[in-house]
């Protein structure tokens, strides 16, 4: 019994395995976008902000179908179009500013200089050990 996949047997479990990634992923971007834009965006801001995540959110919505459509011209396309969103998405936030522990900005030039005083690889998740 041939899978999703030409030339492979029993790839169903597999593409099923990377599509639910691949979603899963594409959901956590989404509401990590959410939760950034109430802890970074200055509060004169927030709410644009938070709409045009809002609405880049229904873009993606109405183009998820044609995503799925990709698979009549390769079953393989629409997997590999969420993963990658999914992936990139994922990268992408680990590119953003820490704010545990820190005073949310409230103007715009406090939006401007909010992160700028952490390295780049700083996270909590791997504190930096300081010699006693």
């Amino acid at each position: 019994m041939d899978g999703d996949i030409p030339g492979l047997r029993w790839s169903r479990g597999p593409s099923a395995s990377l599509a639910i990634l691949g979603r899963f992923a594409v959901n956590i971007s989404y509401n990590i976008g959410l939760q950034y834009a109430a802890e970074l965006l200055p509060t004169v801001v927030r709410a644009q902000g938070v709409a045009l995540i809002h609405i880049m959110g229904y873009v993606a919505s109405i183009l998820a179908p044609f995503v799925v459509y990709l698979a009549n011209i390769s079953p393989e396309l629409p997997l590999l179009i969420l993963g990658i969103l999914g992936i990139v998405g994922g990268v992408l936030c680990l590119l953003l500013p820490e704010t545990m522990d820190t005073e949310m900005p409230q103007t715009l030039a406090d939006g401007e200089d909010f992160g700028k005083d952490q390295r780049f690889w700083d996270n909590p998740c791997f504190p930096r050990i300081t010699p006693r």
